[in-house]
């Protein structure tokens, strides 16, 4: 008769994913580990397996956490170039009201871990491509009705809005200023908005 588990699984991940995000990969212990999700090692490794897996399993509890987020504002009500302001602003609130400046936990694996681990890459990469194909056709959308500029290529606008995006939270690594981010969100939208060249096409 199997033993019933005296944890929840999804919870531990939760925890997991504070974890890793506020110290990273490789300044995470084992012991680290089992003292904060408070389950003992062979709970650990046996329902987990290693760290790596753990942190694997943590960083896609993330990533499908964050791509439920964005699906909701996308899908929600307003015009695309609403929605785009509306992802900046909260993800400049967010810098601002990280007191613990833990940032991005997906750009923080990044620049810890992308170029040592071709799994972790992958899990990257594929978050970088769903954001970026998300924010492309609302672009599309936005240069349909002539709300946003269609003198660039909807692809390389929506790289330069996840790069913005990115720039933002990296920042929440540092001492963010309100006036700094604000600036970024505001150049962005100005960036988008239909120019000249736009009446002259």
């Amino acid at each position: 008769m199997a033993r019933t588990k005296a944890f929840n699984e999804e919870q531990v991940l939760d925890k997991a994913v504070e974890l890793f995000w506020r110290q990273g990969y490789h300044a995470t212990s084992i012991q680290d580990v089992v003292d904060t999700l408070r389950i003992n090692r062979a709970s650990l490794y046996g329902t987990y397996g290693d760290k790596h897996t753990l942190f694997v399993k943590a960083l896609q509890r993330y990533r499908a956490d964050q791509a439920q987020a964005m699906a909701h504002l996308l899908q929600g009500p307003g015009s695309p170039m609403d929605k785009i302001k509306s992802l900046l602003n909260r993800t400049a609130k967010a810098t601002l009201s990280d007191s613990a400046h833990k940032g991005c936990f997906m750009i923080n694996t990044a620049m810890e871990l992308v170029n040592q681990d071709p799994e972790i890459a992958r899990i990257v990469t594929d978050d970088r491509r769903d954001i970026e194909d998300a924010l492309e056709q609302l672009i599309r959308q936005g240069q349909q009705s002539g709300a946003i500029t269609t003198t660039q290529d909807a692809r390389a606008l929506a790289q330069f809005v996840f790069s913005s995006i990115s720039g933002l939270r990296v920042v929440g690594k540092m001492n963010p200023d309100k006036k700094a981010l604000d600036n970024v969100v505001e150049m962005v939208a100005k960036l988008l908005q239909p120019s000249r060249e736009d009446a002259m096409i």
